[in-house]
């Protein structure tokens, strides 16, 4: 009479490092990668066409990218000298339970400008600023964070 053969796997290591991966390391790299992909969607909303508008700079340095409603970048280095403008950006908190990058223009106006006024004083600002890169570039943007999530 045979007997049958048996197999034995210890998956134990697969196992730990597995857990390590997707709850350490796979969220490290998806907030950096979302951090960067959040900093280019700001400059690309200061500085390509069409831009914020700029009268005082105010507008456009008081950009800030939150990841996990933590405060990463912000567009400060915009700010013409002689400009005083202190805002805190709030975030909200977020309706789902993933990971998420916000990015703020917390003038006063900044809605008003996006939504109205077509005609604007500075050449190359217009309405749609941000709006135009979001969905003009998205892959550009998802690609940055792939590139991060990339081991």
């Amino acid at each position: 009479m045979r007997r049958p053969l048996a197999m034995t796997l210890d998956t134990s290591e697969f196992n730990y490092k597995f857990a390590e991966l997707m709850k350490v390391k796979a969220p490290a790299l998806m907030r950096r990668g979302l951090k960067k992909a959040g900093t280019e969607l700001m400059e690309d909303t200061i500085m390509d066409i069409p831009s914020t508008p700029l009268l005082t700079s105010a507008l456009r340095s008081s950009g800030a990218v939150f990841v996990d409603m933590k405060k990463v970048d912000d567009s400060t280095r915009h700010r013409m000298s002689g400009v005083v403008a202190d805002f805190q950006a709030v975030v909200a908190e977020p309706d789902n339970k993933g990971m998420c990058a916000d990015i703020v223009f917390n003038a006063p106006y900044a809605a008003v400008q996006h939504e109205k006024f077509p005609t604007k004083s500075y050449p190359g600002a217009g309405m749609k600023y941000m709006e135009i890169k979001l969905l003009g570039n998205a892959d550009k943007y998802m690609t940055i964070i792939a590139s991060e999530m990339r081991l």
